[in-house]
């Protein structure tokens, strides 16, 4: 488990800020830190909107997922991690260090500060 103190650092690394970049991109998020699951946009980042939104898996289920921001944090996951790391809201810094945090949690981070991002994945 990374210390706030290494995800700031890493917030700061260009090869983090690259990597985040493409870890959004494969999100296809339309709106950035502002993207509900299904590309709807939502303006408020003062905390994770926990809007629960119904969607079909692809065997013809229905799921529901409280996927939001450009990382598509789920409310159980991003309330774990500002308990862990005191984010207070759901502003783009706090998403970045939230998807750094994740990031360490796999044991990818020095490979991502490194910029050996085929390791990291």
């Amino acid at each position: 488990m990374a210390t706030l103190k290494q995800i700031q650092e890493a917030y700061a690394n260009p090869n983090a800020r690259k990597f985040l970049d493409f870890i959004a991109q494969a999100e296809g998020v339309k709106h950035g830190y502002n993207t509900l699951f299904g590309n709807q946009q939502f303006s408020n980042l003062a905390a994770h909107p926990n809007i629960r939104k119904e969607f079909k898996q692809t065997d013809g289920t229905t799921n529901y997922t409280t996927a939001a921001g450009r990382y598509q944090f789920l409310k159980g996951t991003w309330d774990g991690l500002a308990k862990q790391y005191g984010f207070r809201d759901f502003s783009p810094q706090s998403q970045d260090m939230g998807a750094i945090a994740l990031i360490a949690g796999r044991g990818a981070l020095n490979d991502v500060l490194s910029g050996n991002y085929k390791a990291a994945i």
